[in-house]
């Protein structure tokens, strides 16, 4: 956490050439178990996860997973963070809460995430507890029958 943090300051203050915009940079921090692939490369879902926040944050933003969020508040420095609430990440099942890192220095600032909440690709809804036309189908078959939905 403390390392995305002094990265981002250390951005902020580089003094940059006119010809060159600053970069803004985005950054997704999870803690879980990776698996080494080969000498140097590490892979598994948490490396997944990882990268699926940092695509939902915007440049100059840092965001953390529950889990990380979760472990900061036993370590010995306090870290600020904002409940950014649950956001659906691409390729994961489950929602997840992600929240912001607040660090003085930090622009604190952004438009909401880039997440598609409560949507799966395809666009269609996550969760759907009631169904949708078939009421004839339903009733045959001794199904309560919903109200049909437009």
């Amino acid at each position: 956490m403390e390392s995305a943090v002094a990265a981002q300051l250390e951005l902020g203050d580089e003094t940059w050439p006119e010809t060159v915009a600053a970069p803004e940079v985005r950054m997704g921090i999870h803690t879980g178990a990776a698996q080494l692939y080969g000498e140097s490369d590490y892979l598994g879902p948490t490396l997944n996860r990882v990268a699926r926040l940092a695509d939902v944050a915007h440049g100059g933003q840092i965001v953390a997973s529950e889990v990380t969020h979760g472990l900061s508040q036993d370590g010995p420095a306090a870290i600020g963070f904002r409940d950014m609430g649950l956001h659906q990440l691409r390729g994961f099942g489950e929602p997840d809460r992600i929240f912001q890192v607040l660090e003085p220095g930090l622009r604190s600032e952004f438009p909401p995430l880039r997440s598609a909440l409560g949507v799966t690709a395809g666009n269609l809804d996550a969760v759907r507890p009631e169904v949708i036309g078939r009421q004839e189908t339903l009733v045959s078959l001794g199904a309560p029958c919903c109200p049909i939905r437009l």
